[in-house]
């Protein structure tokens, strides 16, 4: 049996899905258990009529009851279920479920704060022009520029992550909840620096395909979509993005053995 360092769960996620595929949301679950002792004893009968010997039992029952509880069960249920229709990320569209095995840097907060502020300020010009077309009030487009920027960076409790696929070698992106993630996520990306942490991802598909796509470029979507990419280019360095994913878990398969039996 496969087991699992899961570094982040989408439990509200999880739990929605297990409701619908199996009918219900795993609660508990119960054991019981019963021994059952007999005693049997030989006893003599002399009447008038008849003479015989008869047996006797006295019976115990011992019952006991455990309540387990779930924990991951709904979430490799899930997963288990999954994967039967996942998909690879090269051969996914929106919507669909992805399995991606790969290297995965994360993006907290100040760092992405910090980095997302200087590329609007290094290319406030380039996005005053790409909106200069659809808003000619300079104050307008001024506004609008800062609304993207908030909007980029974020709030405190998300975290941005790229992964690299490592079947395909392409990139893709998203957004982690903080309140999620648990501290040997953190811990890892510090102990990896630079370097990219090892995981599986199970995620849902949000958009696959060039980030550039000109088919919009007549709607006010279309400068805001181009400075929302060029900000996570600049998180991701050279890396050329894919699309955008919404992960279920991500997770580390722990290295184990079968234990031998004790001699």
């Amino acid at each position: 049996m496969a087991l699992y360092n899961f570094l982040y769960k989408d439990e509200a996620l999880i739990a929605s899905l297990y409701a619908q595929i199996f009918q219900g949301r795993l609660l508990q679950i119960n054991h019981s258990e019963s021994d059952t002792n007999s005693r049997d004893s030989e006893l003599g009968i002399d009447v008038k009529i008849i003479s015989a010997n008869a047996n006797t039992s006295d019976t115990s029952v011992t019952q006991r009851h455990e309540v387990v509880d779930p924990h991951d069960a709904a979430t490799i249920d899930v997963l288990n279920h999954l994967q039967k229709s996942s998909k690879q990320c090269k051969d996914a569209s929106p919507k669909d479920v992805v399995f991606i095995s790969g290297g995965m840097f994360i993006a907290p907060y100040e760092f992405r704060k910090t980095l997302i502020e200087y590329a609007f300020d290094a290319n406030n010009n380039l996005y005053d022009k790409a909106l200069a077309e659809n808003i000619k009030d300079k104050k307008h487009r001024t506004a609008m520029i800062s609304l993207a920027k908030k909007s980029c960076i974020g709030s405190e409790d998300e975290v941005r992550f790229f992964i690299q696929d490592a079947t395909s070698s392409q990139w893709y992106w998203g957004s982690l909840q903080q309140k999620l993630i648990i501290s040997t996520l953190l811990t890892l990306q510090m102990a990896y620096g630079s370097g990219l942490i090892p995981v599986n991802m199970v995620a849902l598909c949000l958009s696959i395909g060039d980030v550039e796509d000109e088919s919009d470029n007549s709607s006010f979507a279309r400068p805001l979509h181009y400075m929302t990419s060029s900000t996570n280019k600049t998180l991701a360095g050279e890396a050329e993005l894919q699309g955008a994913l919404a992960p279920l878990v991500i997770m580390q398969q722990i290295n184990t053995e079968e234990l031998s039996p004790t001699e």
